[in-house]
């Protein structure tokens, strides 16, 4: 008798409409290609800062879209017909979720801002979080209510949950003593933020990490009214001498223009017929006496 009230408690809790709620996932992917496609538009490259900016705004970036989603399949639990659902979560979720979105980006505009060496490097962090979040927003309240309308069942069954599990119960157990005994738990949080303030100064402060690379950039300048063809000469010159050198790993040489931005910091040139640039990469910091690298360095 107890094995059939215990199969019967499992069947209870057992959820339903399990595709609908799978295929809600759908949703938020079509915000990822749209920051893509604005970054492109925007001339912003992908790069340490913009990726990090990324990473930073993907949280919100698919939680918006899920929000709206999950409003609808409330709604749709509750009776309510898919175009009534779908102008629900609109209406309830656009203005919080867009307040939400520019404090959000409001917190990175001294970063964009900033009229420093650092700000300079960083203003694609400032722009590409706010470029995210602002289309996450776009399409969780206006391309995800009308997916949602697509792909969505007309009715959905009222989903029984089971009980709170072990992580929630605890957690509720700590919030409920840390709210009892307030004043002790203000206190804790103003002793962990002058212990961070404190151990700030512990942290090496370095903006751009040092290259882990044993790396040499050589300028080949010829006079300006050099043809590209000349230039051209000089740098099959340079490689046939590089070619031979045991120490050096690899190289890329760029004839009539600088090499590609492969380090943010890098100073890009500009293309000129007279100019050339080679990028090597060596085997080790400190290149045998009399080998090429080491007279480039002499």
């Amino acid at each position: 008798m107890g094995s059939d009230r215990h199969r019967a408690r499992r069947k209870l809790y057992q959820p339903r409409h399990s595709r609908g709620r799978s295929r809600c996932v759908f949703h938020p992917v079509g915000a990822s290609p749209a920051v893509f496609v604005g970054m492109g538009l925007a001339g912003i490259d992908l790069q340490r800062v913009s990726l990090g900016a990324l990473i930073i705004a993907l949280g919100l970036l698919v939680d918006d879209a899920m929000i709206t989603v999950e409003m609808m399949v409330t709604q749709l639990e509750a009776g309510a017909e898919k175009t009534k659902a779908a102008t629900f979560a609109y209406t309830s979720t656009a203005f919080p979720m867009l307040t939400g979105t520019l404090v959000t980006v409001a917190g990175f505009v001294p970063i964009g801002f900033a009229r420093s060496a650092a700000g300079e490097y960083t203003f694609s962090l400032f722009a590409v979080v706010a470029l995210a979040l602002v289309i996450s927003w776009i399409v969780a309240v206006l391309f995800a209510p009308l997916i949602g309308v697509t792909i969505l069942p007309d009715r959905m069954g009222h989903m029984t949950e089971a009980g709170p599990g072990r992580i929630v119960r605890g957690f509720r157990y700590v919030l409920t003593g840390a709210m009892r005994a307030r004043w002790l738990t203000i206190g804790l949080a103003l002793a962990a933020l002058a212990a961070s303030i404190f151990g700030m100064r512990f942290v090496p402060q370095q903006f751009f990490p040092a290259s882990d690379r044993p790396e040499l950039l050589v300028d080949l300048k010829l006079s300006e009214a050099s043809s590209i063809y000349a230039t051209e000469e000089v740098a099959a010159a340079l490689d046939e001498l590089l070619k031979g050198d045991p120490d050096i790993d690899h190289w890329s040489t760029y004839v009539g223009q600088g090499a590609v931005r492969f380090y943010l910091p890098l100073d890009v040139q500009l293309a000129n017929d007279f100019f050339a640039q080679s990028v090597i990469v060596t085997k080790s910091l400190k290149p045998a006496s009399g080998s090429v690298i080491d007279s480039i360095l002499l």
